[in-house]
Parts: C-alpha cells; sequence; structure tokens
C-alpha cells in the first residue's frame, strides 16, 4: 500500500506558509509486515504490539528558521483496539499537543519557534489489536444506518467516486434495494473481492479500479466503498500499518448505529476481521486546516514552516510482539522530506 505525496502552498495574512509533505515515503519489507499482523492461527483473539513513533526536525540551512509545526496522526482507541500511551520524550525546543480531527483522527502537533539545529519527539506505546468477527444471522436482521453522524459517508471522498455514471451503472446491476441491508452489502464485497485482481501499485481509485479490474488494498477497498455509497449504505476507510480496508455503518437491533469491517482483499466474507493491522486512522474525507480546507482522503503527516524549508522525517518501528523484542527494530513505516 503506497499514499501518493501532496504538495500545497498556503498563503496567510502576513506571511507565505508552505505546508509540504514528505518527497519520500517508504514501508520496509511489506511481505514481513502482513506475517507479523496477519497470522495464520485463526486461535489467535488479540495482538499486543510495543510501537515507537518518532518525529525528527532539522534546519539545513545556516540561518535559524521560525515558526515550525509538524502534525501526524497517532494511534487512539477504538472497539477493536487500544493503546497505552508508554513514554514521552522531547527536545527542549518542541512543544507538544494533540487534537482529534472530525472526531476520527488524533493528531500529534509539535512546535518549534525557532529551529538552530536538530530537535526530536519520541512518543512509546501500546497497542492491542482485537479479532472482529459479527454473526451473519444477527448482521442480516440489522438495517441501514440513517442520521447525520452518518451522512458524510454516503457521498463521495477523493478517489472513492460514487457518484460516477460506471460505478452508478455496476450499483444497479448488483444492488437488491428490496433485500436486507447486509445482503445488499455482500454481493458489493463478492464482486470487489472476486473480480478485482489484487495488485500493489500506487492508488488509482474506485473509478479506475472498476476499469482495469485489478488494484491493491485500497483500490479495492475505495470500489466497495463506492458501491456501497452509491446505494445509500455508509462506508470509510480504515487506514492500518501497510493495509486498508473498509467498514459499513448499520442499525442493530438496539438501534445503535455499528460500524462493520469489511476487507475484500484479505477475507472471505464481509463482517469478519482477522488481521491485526495497528489502525491509524478511519475516514476518506477531511479538510485540513493546514491546506486551507482542500479536501484529502488521508491525514498525512505536514510540515509547515513560516521561513525556510526544514528537513523532516516521522518515523514508527515495531519494538515487540506479544512481549517477544524484535532486534533490531522492525521499521512499520517511513516519511522523509530533505531539500
Amino acid at each position: 500500500m503506497r499514499r501518493a505525496a501532496v504538495c500545497a502552498v498556503v498563503v496567510g495574512l502576513a506571511w507565505v506558509w508552505s505546508p509540504f509533505v514528505p518527497s519520500v515515503f517508504s514501508q520496509v519489507d511489506n511481505a514481513r509486515l502482513q506475517r507479523l499482523f496477519a497470522p495464520s492461527d485463526s486461535a489467535v483473539q488479540e495482538r499486543t504490539f510495543r510501537v515507537r513513533l518518532r518525529v525528527e526536525l532539522e534546519n539545513p540551512s545556516f540561518s535559524p528558521l521560525r515558526g515550525v509545526a509538524v502534525t501526524r496522526a497517532i494511534f487512539r482507541d477504538w472497539p477493536e483496539q487500544s493503546v497505552e500511551e508508554l513514554s514521552e520524550v522531547q527536545s527542549h525546543g518542541l512543544t507538544a499537543r494533540t487534537s482529534l480531527l472530525d472526531g476520527l483522527v488524533r493528531r500529534l502537533h509539535l512546535r518549534a519557534p525557532i529551529l538552530r539545529g536538530v530537535e526530536d519527539y519520541v512518543l512509546e506505546c501500546k497497542v492491542t489489536r482485537r479479532r472482529l468477527e459479527f454473526d451473519p444471522e444477527e448482521l442480516s436482521q440489522w438495517r441501514v444506518a440513517v442520521g447525520s453522524k452518518v451522512a458524510r459517508w454516503r457521498t463521495p471522498s477523493p478517489g472513492i467516486e460514487s457518484r460516477d455514471p460506471a460505478i452508478r451503472s455496476l450499483c444497479e446491476q448488483l444492488d437488491q434495494p428490496s433485500a436486507a441491508a447486509w445482503h445488499r452489502v455482500e454481493r458489493f464485497f463478492q464482486f470487489v473481492r472476486q473480480e478485482v485482481r489484487y495488485r500493489q501499485q500506487p492508488f488509482k481509485g474506485a473509478v479506475a479500479a472498476l476499469r482495469s479490474k485489478d488494484g491493491d488494498c485500497e483500490d479495492k477497498a475505495a470500489l466497495f466503498i463506492a458501491l456501497c455509497r452509491a446505494a445509500g449504505i455508509p462506508a470509510r476507510t480504515v487506514w492500518g500499518a501497510s493495509h486498508a480496508w473498509a467498514e459499513v455503518a448499520l442499525r442493530d437491533d438496539d438501534g445503535k448505529v455499528r460500524w462493520v469491517p469489511c476487507d475484500p482483499t484479505r477475507e472471505d466474507r464481509p463482517g469478519r476481521l482477522t488481521s491485526f493491522f495497528p489502525i491509524y486512522q478511519k475516514g476518506d474525507r477531511f479538510r485540513l486546516p493546514e491546506l486551507r480546507g482542500k479536501p484529502v482522503r488521508y491525514v498525512m503527516p505536514l510540515c509547515i514552516a513560516r521561513s525556510g524549508r526544514p528537513a523532516f522525517q516521522v518515523r514508527d518501528e515495531l519494538l515487540e510482539v506479544d512481549g517477544e523484542k524484535l532486534d533490531p527494530p522492525f521499521v512499520m513505516q517511513l516519511y522523509k522530506y530533505s531539500q
């Protein structure tokens, strides 16, 4: 799974601010990551990971840089995930705070009023991921979720073109509006699972994946979500370390909105999630203040400098799996920008 970089320039009232995302993004040994987070033993119900999140800022010039700020997503609790922060270390020249974007993405904000040399921030945490599996008979009784809390997940997002004629035409062919909501979800899921071949490549979106009949996990999730949204079923993207999948919103027998996982890349049916990829964020349409509200599908690390351009790196490492230390630590993902 590879995420494309996007650059933008924002003109402020007093200064020209230059938010930028890394020019290099890499995930090291994706196959090993898959094995660590997706064990073949079906008896495993949860896995615990100790991870280290590091952000490093460097001034590559001889003159001090002013007003330098970095934001990035960090792990948070979900029904299928618990996060415990173990330690936090930061340079004296940095201030740190967190915020919650749209109630979905926990963001870390680092600020260096004056950057002269190197400043860094390190957060270690324990992430516990639980297996999810819903009873198909129970799901068949649930209805499509409605209301303001899920309305945004029924409309298009970047790369999820649910109003495109090709998507709507396929939706009409597959959908059975009079059937139970879960039966409709299953039809969309099985089409994407069976008809779209997996191919690791840069993200191209739902329409392109439908046209070529191939795509990586992001493309397959995007096409499935687009079909659901075209049918009026709320759905959104879940972003894990090295993997992406979908979840749909249904209303259970008690009237509560429940988000049900659907992974057309790894699973043979919707409603189950047997992998344990740590979840970075959920959702696929955000408007970031740093980009003046430009819609993005994934909240990537951003760096803003009031003057000049610092080098910065975001490096996430896996230190332990179920209490077993990895030596050396295993790089989960790496974002890097340098002039």
